[in-house]
C-alpha cells in the first residue's frame, strides 16, 4: 500500500488547546500512537516523520495517510470520518493502545519485513519521538512559536535511520546527535539556560535486587533515599546490590540521600536525641559505604524547624525539604532555599516537589512543570520519584533523551546540583505550625493502644535519665575539686 505519511489524531483541534486532564490510560494511548511511528524501519519505509492532525481535519487532507487513532480522540470524531478518509485511500489504525503493538501493526500496513536493528538505537528513535513531542509542547506551555527547522530536523532523522538500515551504526548515532541537537538548539532559542532534573529512587528492604542494580548501571545519575538501615540490609543480603551501589559511589554516578538509622518521628524528639539518630546513621553508613549522605532527607514525615540546627552542627551541606508521606510541610516558590532554624544555623535546601513517574499522566505534565520552573524558579528543577524498575517506560525515554542532549534538562547527582547550581538568596525560616505531623492519625488508624500516653511515659523516661546524668556529672566534678577526698 502506498502510503508515505502518518498522521496521529490529537484529542483536541491543535497542540496549544489540548488539555493535560488525562487519565493514565489516555495518555498511554496518545504517547504510543506518536512514538510507534519513529521507529527507524518505518521512517526509513515512509522517508518522513509522523505529523499531528485535529479530530476535524478533512478527509481529504489525509487522502493516502495511515492514520493512527487514539482511542481517547475517538469521541471527537464526526460519525462517518473515518469512513471519509477510507473512501479516499486512508488507512487507520485503532482499537490498540501498546507502543510495540502499534509498530507491528504499522508494519503490517506498510509491507514492511521485520528486520533486527541495534536495540539500543532503534529505542534511542523512540526517545526521540517522545522528546520532539515534549519539545513541542514545552514550547507551547511558554507561549513562543517552534523555532525547529522541521525540514532539516526531518532530513537527520531520515538519514539516521537509513544508515542503521544499512547496519551502519557509528554513523547513524552520529546523525541521531544531530536531530536531538536541533530540538535543543530550538528549546535555547525561547529558554537558553540549562535545567536540572533529579532522579530519586527509593529504597525499601523489598527493592534492593536485580532492578536497583539495573537502575545503578543507567546512563544518569541515581539519587538514592535510603536509611541506614536499608543500607545494612543490603550489606546483609544483597553484597551484589552494595558491590555495584559502592561502585556508583565512586564513578559519581549515583549519591546518598538520608541521615538517620531508621526514620523515626523527629518531629516529636528533643534535638539531643535528633542528633544522636543522626549520629548513629551517619555510622552505619560509613560502615558498609566507606562514606556518609551529605544531603539529608527522608521518605516518611519528618521535618521540623529544629532540622537545620541539628545538621548544620553535623556537617550536612543540603537537605530535602520535602518528604513523601502524610503530613503537612510549607512549600517555597523557589527550588533551591535557605532553610533558617532558631538562630542564625541555615541549611542549603531543595523544596522542589518530586513527580510520581510510575505513571504516564505524570511524564506527560513534564512539559507543564519544566515551563513553569523556567518561567518563574532562580534555578530550573524538576524531581521524579520512584522505586526501582517503577518507573513508566516513558521516563526511560526521558533518560536516553538526556543521554544525547539536554533538550529537556540535565540529570545530576544531588551533590552535583548543590555544587552546581547558585542559591536564590531566599531564606525560609518556617514556624513550627507550618509543619503538622501526621503521627497521632496514623497511630490510630493502626489501632495502636497508647498513641498519645507513650510519648509521656518517653519524656518521663527520658528526663529521669537526664537527671541521673546530671547528678553523676556534678558528683564527678565535686570528687575532682575535693582536696579532703580519701582515694583509698
Amino acid at each position: 500500500m502506498n502510503l508515505n505519511n502518518i498522521s496521529v489524531i490529537l484529542p483536541s483541534d491543535t497542540m496549544e488547546d489540548m488539555s493535560l486532564d488525562l487519565g493514565a490510560a489516555e495518555v498511554e494511548q496518545l504517547l504510543s500512537a506518536w512514538c510507534a511511528p519513529w521507529h527507524p524501519a518505518i521512517i526509513h519505509a515512509t522517508r518522513h516523520i509522523p505529523h499531528w492532525a485535529g479530530p476535524y481535519t478533512s478527509a481529504d487532507e489525509l487522502a493516502d495517510h495511515l492514520v493512527i487513532l487514539p482511542e481517547c480522540s475517538r469521541n471527537m470524531l464526526a460519525e462517518d470520518w473515518q469512513s471519509s478518509v477510507e473512501e479516499v485511500g486512508g488507512s487507520i489504525i485503532s482499537g490498540i493502545d501498546d507502543r510495540e503493538e502499534i509498530i507491528a501493526e504499522i508494519f503490517r500496513r506498510l509491507e514492511i519485513e521485520p528486520q533486527t536493528f541495534d536495540a539500543d538505537l532503534t529505542a534511542d528513535f523512540l526517545a526521540l519521538g517522545f522528546a520532539h513531542f515534549m519539545v513541542d509542547m514545552l514550547t507551547r506551555h511558554l507561549r513562543y512559536m517552534s523555532n525547529l527547522d522541521e525540514d532539516v530536523f526531518e532530513s537527520e532523522v531520515v538519514q539516521a535511520a537509513d544508515e542503521l538500515v544499512a547496519s551502519k551504526v557509528e554513523p547513524c548515532r552520529e546523525r541521531l546527535q544531530a536531530a536531538f541537537d536541533l530540538l535543543h538548539e530550538s528549546r535555547e532559542y525561547f529558554y537558553p539556560v540549562e535545567s536540572f532534573l533529579l532522579d530519586l529512587t527509593l529504597l525499601a528492604p523489598s527493592t534492593l535486587g536485580g532492578p536497583l542494580r539495573d537502575e545503578l548501571s543507567a546512563s544518569v545519575p541515581s539519587n538514592l533515599l535510603a536509611s541506614a538501615a536499608t543500607i545494612e540490609e543490603m550489606a546483609k543480603e544483597h553484597p551484589q546490590t552494595l558491590a555495584a551501589l559502592r561502585k556508583a559511589l565512586d564513578d559519581g554516578k549515583a549519591a546518598i540521600i538520608g541521615g538517620e538509622y531508621n526514620e523515626g518521628p523527629l518531629p516529636l524528639l528533643p534535638l539531643e536525641a535528633i542528633a544522636t539518630r543522626l549520629r548513629h546513621g551517619r555510622d552505619t553508613y560509613r560502615k558498609h559505604l566507606s562514606t556518609e549522605p551529605q544531603v539529608f532527607g527522608r521518605r516518611r514525615f519528618g521535618l521540623t524547624p529544629a532540622l537545620p540546627q541539628v545538621l548544620r552542627q553535623l556537617e550536612f551541606t543540603g537537605a530535602l525539604h520535602f518528604t513523601l508521606d502524610d503530613g503537612r510541610f510549607p512549600t517555597d516558590d523557589q527550588s533551591r532555599i535557605e532553610w533558617q532554624g532558631p538562630g542564625d544555623a541555615p541549611v542549603e535546601a531543595l523544596t522542589s516537589l518530586p513527580i510520581d513517574v510510575s505513571s504516564a499522566n505524570s511524564v506527560l505534565r513534564l512539559a507543564e512543570r519544566l515551563g513553569n520552573a523556567m518561567d518563574m524558579d532562580n534555578v530550573a528543577t524538576v524531581v521524579f520519584a520512584h522505586w526501582p524498575g517503577m518507573a513508566s517506560p516513558w521516563y526511560e525515554d526521558l533518560k536516553r533523551t538526556a543521554a544525547y542532549s539536554p533538550v529537556l534538562g540535565n540529570f545530576v547527582s544531588i551533590t552535583e546540583y548543590f555544587e552546581q547550581t547558585v542559591m536564590s538568596g531566599q531564606r525560609a525560616g518556617h514556624e513550627t505550625d507550618d509543619y503538622r505531623s501526621p503521627y497521632l492519625r496514623q497511630a490510630v488508624e493502626q489501632s495502636s493502644s497508647d498513641p498519645i500516653s507513650r510519648w509521656v511515659r518517653y519524656y518521663r523516661r527520658r528526663g529521669l535519665t537526664e537527671s541521673i546524668e546530671s547528678l553523676r556529672v556534678m558528683a564527678a566534678c565535686v570528687a575532682a575539686t575535693n582536696p579532703w577526698r580519701d582515694d583509698l
